[in-house]
């Protein structure tokens, strides 16, 4: 017995674990994603600042071009209105230094615009600026607004960089479903279809009599334990399909008793007439006419021992059994042990090669035969009529095939789907229980082999048997 490993699952537990991981994944990723669309979502805002400082510095300066081309006063009021919104702004993004780790870009930008205020309050002290001064003053806004859109681009390409990678992460996430998907469709299918679809196919094959073992996996789940208690339950039906060929076995002797005990009375009666004229005689018989009677009584007895032998034969229970059988020997010997139950009125023709050898149960294709045979007898009823009984060798498709046709009354075509099945009879009254061919059905499958019927009402029945010529391993 294989000893179960520890780590052993079974399949509720590997889908449950599955899952579990598959959720943990999903779960993770989505947290993940979740932050970095708040991240992409904090970030626009961000952006959308920088934008708005980049228009009111770009405002800015435009208005000090204007006053240091025309030097009017109006531009410089709106260059002071634009420079405290460009501060303000300024103070509007300082809060997202934590969040989006931008301390050191908004610091650079609050001196660098200090810087460039600085410049321009000189034009509120000074009535001309020198030539240095307006250059250090373009100059200080130039670098403040190149910071700027400096700034703008690096949040813009960093946006970029997150949908990108969230793209990716998505495919990730897509490609880890499919994988489990996979997994857990491959393992359901492996693990639970498969062995199902397999119960299903030995299942029918049940109906049909094939009562296979099916092969136990090498897993520790529900699986096998399904697979286990199937093969039991086979190994029961067999036993139970044992016990009632047996049953049948024992019926059918109830039948033939009576007319064996017929069989039995000529050779009993001629050992019993010979023995009395000896003990008359024996004084004054010659030896020669001594000896033929003695002869003829030891045939009488072997005669009456053939009958008692073919009879416990049959009656005798054996473990199913495949050895190379003659089939005329065979069938000779059925029709012998019910000759009593054979109507003189009914001929029965043999025509099977002496040679023809099949690996078979011996005992048990006899009750096949047999069932048969009393098939067409009682099919006949008391007409006249004849059985013949065809063997012949097909070596193509390696089989033996057997024919046992009847002149009978045949079967009607409504019956013909149901003559295997248990316990369904056409026969009137208690002279059938129905289990006749079936029973033959599941011995004739047991064997590999097949059987088949066709009938036309009127005209009679035939029976196919097919059996392999070589024995593959019969159960």
């Amino acid at each position: 017995m294989i000893r179960k490993p520890w780590f052993a699952l079974n399949i509720r537990q590997k889908i449950v674990i599955s899952f579990a991981f598959y959720a943990l994944v999903v779960i993770s990723i989505g947290y993940y994603s979740y932050t970095n669309l708040e991240r992409i979502e904090h970030k626009l805002v961000f952006l959308e600042k920088l934008n708005e400082l980049s228009s009111a510095t770009l405002e800015m300066r435009r208005y000090e071009k204007n006053y240091l081309l025309y030097r009017s006063p109006e531009a410089i009021d709106e260059m002071r209105a634009y420079m405290k919104r460009t501060e303000e702004i300024i103070d509007e993004i300082t809060p997202f230094t934590e969040t989006l780790k931008v301390s050191e870009l908004v610091e650079r930008l609050r001196t660098e615009f200090k810087e460039y205020k600085a410049e321009a309050g000189q034009i509120n002290t000074v009535s001309t600026l020198t030539e240095e001064q307006m250059e250090k003053l373009r100059n200080q806004g130039k670098r403040l607004i190149s910071s700027i859109e400096s700034a703008v681009a690096t949040e813009r390409s960093k946006i970029f960089s997150i949908i990108k990678f969230l793209k990716t992460q998505l495919l990730a996430v897509l490609g880890v479903a499919v994988l489990v998907g996979v997994f857990i469709a491959n393992m359901i299918a492996v693990k639970v279809i498969r062995p199902l679809k397999e119960i299903e196919k030995a299942t029918l094959g049940i109906a049909e009599g094939n009562l296979d073992q099916l092969p136990v996996p090498e897993t520790y789940d529900e699986t096998r334990n399904v697979i286990e208690a199937f093969n039991r339950m086979l190994r029961e039906l067999d036993m139970r399909q044992d016990e009632l060929i047996q049953a049948k076995k024992l019926s059918s002797l109830g039948i033939l008793t009576s007319g064996v005990a017929h069989q039995l009375n000529n050779p009993l009666n001629n050992i019993s007439t010979t023995a009395q004229i000896i003990l008359m005689d024996l004084d004054h018989m010659p030896k020669d006419t001594l000896k033929s009677m003695i002869t003829n009584i030891e045939r009488e007895t072997r005669r009456a021992q053939d009958i008692v032998k073919g009879l416990l034969e049959f009656s005798r229970a054996k473990h199913f059994s495949i050895v190379p059988t003659h089939l005329k020997s065979l069938i000779d010997k059925t029709i012998q042990l019910m000759a009593s139950q054979l109507p003189p009125q009914i001929e029965v023709v043999v025509d099977v090669p002496t040679d023809l050898t099949i690996p078979m149960d011996p005992q048990r294709m006899q009750q096949v035969f047999l069932n048969m045979i009393t098939n067409s007898v009682q099919a006949i009823e008391t007409s006249k009529g004849k059985i013949e009984i065809i063997a012949r060798a097909d070596p193509e498709n390696d089989k033996a095939v057997i024919k046992i046709r009847d002149t009978g009354k045949g079967i009607p075509k409504e019956h013909i789907g149901r003559i295997f099945d248990p316990f369904f009879t056409t026969k009137e009254g208690a002279s059938g229980t129905g289990l006749g061919l079936s029973i033959a059905y599941g011995i004739v499958k047991k064997h590999k082999g097949s059987i088949e019927v066709a009938s036309e009402v009127g005209k009679g029945t035939e029976f196919t048997v097919k059996l392999p010529l070589t024995n593959k391993e019969v159960s």
